[in-house]
């Protein structure tokens, strides 16, 4: 800004006129528009500190200039004397009134672009300015992703519990959802294992009728030979129309079952259990559509087949190094890397992955940021993405070295983590601690940066304050932070879920689509 510049905003004769100041609380929100006082506030003060600064400074070196010396050369010659030392003191003080200075001008910039993006909003057509809530049958499929993201697990579990690998990483996509099955996408990593691969998966689970006998594979049928039978039933199972080609395994003495198909057709299906090498089958590049099947019997019989999702990666392509913790986007600036629009996006996704994976061994019931992660990109909007919760599986054998190793330290250890998170409940009030968890991770979301989980106190306190994303989005955070939502505690109840989404998933939709108006399809 130059002198004539400074002299127009000095000079302005409608900074005292009424009508500004109502203007500027309608364009803000309450809470938006006391900020914006403060902040003004705030740099009025930074900026008369800092001229005070640079007047005292400009005093002291008149006070050493010597006469007929130029200012220059007093600086020059105190710069080269002990009084030089006072000076670099000096610069270090101006230099954190600027930082100072220069924190508050990006908070005020940050309000002024939320005022804007709102301002936008409103200037839309009136047919587009109406928030569409979520569809309910999205909450409806909540219920149908948990038992079958459950029964995935003990499937995963029971094929790997009698493998010789050292372990599995299983990372399951969040963005699980119901079409004609459940639809999941995973991420296997083999780690010790001779085919060194990384394979992306779609799991599609479906329930089997438990009449319909024919379509259990043995090793089904033998863990159901002692239940009473039940009358037939017309075959409610719909599979992909795809057909499987046969190979070598079924020459090989292990299990295939052909399935009937619309048209007097009949695909193959190959019973993974029953594979020398899960982790090859499940790795091995093929033109197939169907990888193969794990069936989970019980109350419910869960058949669960496995797709290609691309093609496999080499580790040096997607492994561990390629997995990045939750947590470590909060390092990221967010206003160079994500809009509000794309925060609010995130927190809406983690409420719906907890109403999903609550209750299931995907996610615990204390569990952080930590526990989920994405897959590297280069832009970090298209990371978010890839978000997925991960679980280690563990063969039988090397959990029970691990016992025998140290099996009362192990039971003491989980023990004692267990009473003192009981302990911390009581202390401090903590009604749901799933909720809580997730009422941390939407505050930091909220603040952009990291807080300790446990720290309960410093927790409460971040969640009084204001962020960019609004005082709406912290009253939401509260209600996760206090389980407040009027219907009890136990989150295995379908209406405190239900008001978790209405509260929650409804909430940030509607903050969504009036920051960012457009068709739900161009997301997809």
């Amino acid at each position: 800004m130059d002198d004539s510049e400074g002299g127009n905003v000095t000079d302005f004769v409608q900074w005292d006129h009424p009508g500004l100041e109502k203007h500027l609380q309608e364009a803000l929100e309450s809470h938006a528009y006391e900020a914006c006082q403060a902040l003004f506030e705030n740099i009025g003060t930074k900026i008369e500190s800092l001229n005070d600064a640079l007047d005292q400074f400009e005093h002291d070196l008149t006070t050493q200039q010597q006469t007929g010396e130029r200012l220059e050369d007093t600086t020059k010659r105190l710069g080269r004397l002990r009084d030089g030392v006072r000076i670099s003191f000096d610069k270090e003080e101006y230099e954190k009134l600027i930082g100072e200075l220069r924190n508050s001008i990006t908070d005020l910039k940050t309000l002024r672009e939320q005022a804007a993006e709102k301002q936008k909003a409103k200037k839309q057509p009136t047919s587009g300015q109406c928030a569409r809530k979520p569809p309910a049958k999205e909450f409806s499929s909540y219920r149908a992703i948990r038992r079958a993201s459950k029964a995935l697990h003990e499937a995963l579990v029971t094929a790997w519990s009698s493998s010789d690998a050292a372990r599995h990483r299983v990372g399951l996509f969040v963005d699980a959802r119901v079409e004609k099955e459940v639809l999941m996408d995973l991420i296997v990593l083999c780690v010790g294992h001779a085919s060194d691969k990384c394979v992306r998966l779609q799991v599609r689970s479906e329930t089997l009728d438990c009449a319909d006998s024919s379509l259990l594979t043995p090793t089904s049928l033998l863990a159901d030979s002692n239940s009473s039978g039940c009358p037939r039933k017309r075959q409610k199972v719909h599979f992909s129309s795809s057909t499987c080609s046969e190979d070598s395994r079924a020459s090989d003495g292990t299990s295939s079952l052909q399935l009937p198909r619309a048209g007097g057709e009949r695909c193959t299906t190959f019973d993974l259990r029953t594979s020398r090498d899960m982790c090859s089958e499940l790795a091995r590049q093929r033109k197939v559509s169907c990888i193969g099947h794990i069936d989970t019997p019980g109350q419910e019989t869960f058949r669960h087949s496995f797709y290609p999702c691309g093609l496999s990666m080499p580790r040096n392509l997607i492994g561990p190094s390629n997995l990045m913790p939750m947590d470590e986007i909060l390092s990221h600036s967010i206003d160079r890397s994500l809009t509000v629009v794309e925060q609010l996006r995130l927190a809406r996704t983690l409420v719906v992955a907890v109403l999903k994976f609550h209750s299931t061994p995907w996610l615990g019931e204390y569990w952080r940021i930590q526990d989920l992660s994405f897959l590297r990109e280069a832009d970090l909007s298209g990371c978010l993405k890839t978000l997925h919760v991960g679980v280690e599986v563990v063969p039988r054998q090397h959990f029970q070295k691990q016992m025998e190793a140290g099996i009362d330290g192990v039971r003491i250890s989980n023990m004692a983590s267990c009473q003192s998170i009981r302990e911390a409940q009581r202390t401090f009030g903590i009604r749901n601690l799933t909720l809580h968890s997730l009422g941390v991770v939407l505050l930091q979301i909220g603040c952009w940066s990291r807080i300790p989980a446990d720290d309960v106190e410093r927790v409460r306190r971040f969640s009084e304050q204001n962020t960019r994303l609004g005082s709406k989005y912290m009253d939401l955070t509260q209600k996760c932070l206090e389980c407040d939502f009027g219907y009890g505690k136990d989150l295995n109840k379908s209406q405190l879920q239900k008001a978790i989404y209405d509260n929650l998933v409804c909430e940030l939709e509607t903050m969504i689509m009036s920051l960012d108006i457009r068709d739900e399809d161009e997301d997809e």
